[in-house]
């Protein structure tokens, strides 16, 4: 009996230090990006999140996208010429919403 509560505790005391060494990995790592970098990490996550197959996936990154361009109209401009021809694509989506969305984005661009 001892020898399984011995284990238990253990166990247990493994799993608090591993729980914490993960929880304070953030902590530890610095990520820097130089602009061009930057940007280029945030036009490989936006076609990423475009170009998936689930329409809701689509739908919210377009979504988020509306609201960037409505926060900061200067992004129009870059959404067209760095992620023009996925837009495109999803305009042309038999779901309707994302087709919508996707239209939206393309006629703020234009203006």
């Amino acid at each position: 009996m001892a020898l399984l509560f011995l284990m238990l505790v253990s166990f247990a005391w493994l799993a608090n230090r591993s729980i914490r060494w993960v929880t304070s990995l953030p902590d530890r790592i610095e990520i820097r990006f130089e602009d061009d970098t930057m940007t280029a990490v945030i036009t490989e996550c936006a076609r990423a999140s475009l170009t998936q197959p689930d329409t809701e996936m689509q739908t919210q990154s377009l979504h988020a996208l509306l609201r960037g361009v409505e926060e900061n109209p200067e992004l129009a401009g870059w959404l067209q010429a760095e992620l023009g021809s996925e837009l495109k694509t999803l305009r042309n989506s038999t779901d309707v919403g994302v087709a919508s969305m996707a239209s939206m984005l393309m006629s703020k661009e234009n203006k």
